[in-house]
């Protein structure tokens, strides 16, 4: 009894925060879908496509920022809660000395690109936005360690409000571009300040002082993930830079408008995981059969949860865009029917990360990232003068595949494999048949059609078993704990 009674507990805890932050992630992707969209629409295809490279810059370099710190900081809080203070004095105070580091790195890289004079101070803008970020993202990772989810709620909410206010004002008055940048400078100044507080007053204050040990022991566990996200973000925008230089601005932002759409569900699985990182952490060093259910059955939901966005989405494809973007971009299409395929394997592979970091084999992923990094360059380059945009969409489709396949070989190699045939065979089959459903009512109200879709799916899984007595007693004891 007292077994059940604490699995209950752990599975009640994890179903609260997993529910908080599903809510945040939610808020953060309507929030950063709304203006994607509206901001696309303000500037058109092919300032868009400047708008594009700009932000593109910055997300090459605010991997220097953050420097692999937030998930490292997250598992050892989790385990040592009562050193708390130091690790998030430590982070702001490293984040601050990157980011000085940063900013010079840009100002270098300015000279030798030939931008006009108000591209050049939107670039400095955004970085300023960024840096913010990485200093509210400290605070973040101190909800997350203490498992308190709403304050990672309370933060978003404040962040998407604030933003949508200046935002929509830049656009409503025209204010112009660099006004926009300065309208998305403000929410990050927001999440900063509201961080620290939250933070200084529910959980602990951080320590901003010198202590050298520390630093090397953050520096040195997160060097790994740097490279990682380093190499992440590199092929997430290479694809940008291979198109600026080898085609225009105009494909750029057919290339890209898709790819925000993809990218911002991207945090769906981010989600996911991150509430269930804390205790894969824990599981990783005192329970090893516990942490393998564990992995397996976190798998088989993000698989059951990923298949109906791709279909859906592929089969939709035109009327998200127009949805979205307009008819400016209904060229776009086609890219989005490509690169939604890419969320089905995100999905997977965000788990696998993170179940190599929870074992303390982080530098692996450093060694894929940057494999499937070159792996996409290449594709470009051989692609993207052939067919555009279209290839730029081939080649990021085959990096993700090439990266889920790395990812899930080294995991197993330190885990075990899978049963993958008993895993996906029902929901594949599931899919399948909503596939045939969406297809036939294609033509009726957006909304209506995917509301539909996924009730069939889940009707679907239910009819040929995929969820067992077990799965089902279990999410009502944790629903009855919430």
């Amino acid at each position: 009894m007292k077994r059940g009674h604490g699995e209950e507990n752990i599975v009640a805890r994890v179903a609260r925060n997993t529910f908080a932050l599903t809510i945040s992630r939610i808020v953060q992707v309507a929030y950063g879908l709304f203006t994607a969209s509206i901001i696309a629409r303000y500037l058109k295809v092919e300032l868009f496509g400047q708008y594009t490279f700009i932000t593109s810059i910055i997300a090459v370099f605010i991997p220097f920022s953050y420097f692999g710190m937030q998930r490292i900081v997250i598992r050892e809080i989790a385990r040592k809660r009562d050193e708390a203070g130091e690790y998030l004095g430590a982070v702001l105070i490293l984040r601050t000395l990157l980011s000085l580091l940063m900013i010079i790195g840009i100002t270098i890289l300015l000279r030798f690109i030939n931008l006009p004079h108000e591209a050049v101070i939107a670039v400095y803008i955004f970085a300023l936005s960024e840096i913010f970020m990485s200093f509210a993202d400290v605070f973040i990772s101190a909800f997350i360690s203490f498992e308190k989810m709403v304050y990672d709620l309370i933060l978003n909410m404040i962040i998407s409000l604030s933003g949508i206010v200046a935002i929509g004002s830049v656009v409503f008055y025209d204010l112009g571009f660099v006004n926009l940048f300065l309208a998305i400078l403000s929410p990050s100044i927001a999440a900063c300040i509201v961080g620290y507080v939250i933070t200084n007053k529910r959980f602990v204050r951080p320590k901003i002082r010198i202590n050298y040990p520390l630093w090397r022991h953050i520096i040195k566990e997160s060097f790994p993930l740097f490279i990682s996200t380093l190499f992440v973000q590199a092929f997430l925008r290479v694809d940008v830079f291979v198109l600026k230089a080898l085609r225009n601005l105009a494909e750029v932002s057919l290339f890209f408008a898709p790819y925000t759409l993809v990218v911002r569900l991207q945090m769906i699985p981010q989600t996911i995981v991150m509430a269930f990182f804390p205790v894969l952490s824990r599981l990783a060093g005192t329970d090893r059969d516990s942490f393998e259910k564990s992995y397996e059955k976190i798998f088989r939901l993000l698989f059951i949860l990923s298949l109906p966005i791709a279909v859906v989405t592929m089969v939709l494809a035109d009327k998200i865009i127009l949805l979205f973007f307009g008819s400016n971009f209904k060229e776009a299409s086609i890219s989005l029917q490509i690169l939604i395929w890419a969320i089905n394997l995100t999905f997977i592979e965000t788990l696998l990360g993170h179940v190599l970091i929870s074992l303390n084999k982080q530098r692996l992923l450093s060694v894929i990232y940057a494999l499937v990094f070159f792996a996409n360059l290449l594709l470009d380059i051989i692609l993207v003068p052939l067919y555009g945009y279209i290839g730029a969409c081939i080649g990021s489709l085959a990096a993700y595949i090439l990266r889920t396949c790395l990812t899930y070989y080294y995991v197993s190699k330190h885990t075990y494999f899978l049963p993958l045939q008993r895993l996906i065979i029902k929901p594949v089959i599931s899919v399948f048949i909503m596939s045939i459903f969406v297809y036939l009512i294609k033509g009726l109200n957006l909304f209506l059609v995917a509301s539909l879709s996924i009730l069939v799916y889940m009707v679907t899984l239910f009819l040929v078993g995929d969820f067992s007595k077990d799965d089902i007693a279990l999410f009502k004891r944790a629903l009855n704990k919430v």
